[in-house]
């Protein structure tokens, strides 16, 4: 488990003392950090204190330290956000997006379709890419209508409420596999 967690990635700034709008999230981010690690990637990331967060329409701002006018913002536009998962409050009933890659997405019946690959955010709801064995991938938007978390002793795992003749024709682009003798669709 990696002691980062993404939160999101910096988003247009605000104002002109350095400040910005965290985006990537469909929801505020309420937490109190001290340290933020900005950059394409986890190995190349930035440390930063932070000097405050704070919340417009909604909206989350962050300040950092060092980072004191709108150039300085916009340098940083786009990249993604880390902090620390010691820093972050998690109730019995949550889960970091983070914990759920590699994790099976299984069917109903127990069957495993693939694992997750990663989250993201597209302004209209969480979308959770799904990956087979064949290396093919599946964006799905994370809802109640197609995905339930099961909690265990070995943490949250997946199960997709969709039939597998449907997944397997998202993956195959409406052919068959080869493998069930049918023809294509």
């Amino acid at each position: 488990m990696s002691a980062w967690i993404r939160i999101g990635k910096v988003g247009k700034s605000h104002g002109v003392q350095g400040e910005f709008f965290l985006s990537g999230r469909d929801e505020p981010f309420n937490e109190t950090l001290t340290t933020a690690f900005i950059g394409k990637d986890e190995k190349t990331a930035t440390k930063y204190g932070v000097a405050h967060i704070s919340q417009k329409s909604e909206r989350t701002i962050i300040k950092l330290k060092d980072v004191d006018s709108r150039d300085d913002a916009n340098r940083l536009l786009h990249l993604s956000i880390w902090a620390l998962r010691d820093e972050l409050n998690l109730s019995e009933d949550e889960f970091y997006w983070d914990d759920m890659k590699n994790k099976p997405v299984v069917l109903p019946n127990g069957q495993e379709v693939g694992k997750i690959l990663t989250f993201n955010n597209f302004g209209a709801s969480d979308v959770v890419e799904v990956i087979n064995d064949k290396k093919q991938s599946l964006m799905l938007p994370f809802v109640d209508q197609y995905f339930k978390i099961k909690e265990s002793v070995d943490g949250p795992s997946v199960i997709l409420n969709v039939e597998y003749e449907i997944i397997e024709e998202l993956w195959t682009g409406g052919k068959k596999s080869k493998s069930t003798g049918a023809d294509n669709a």
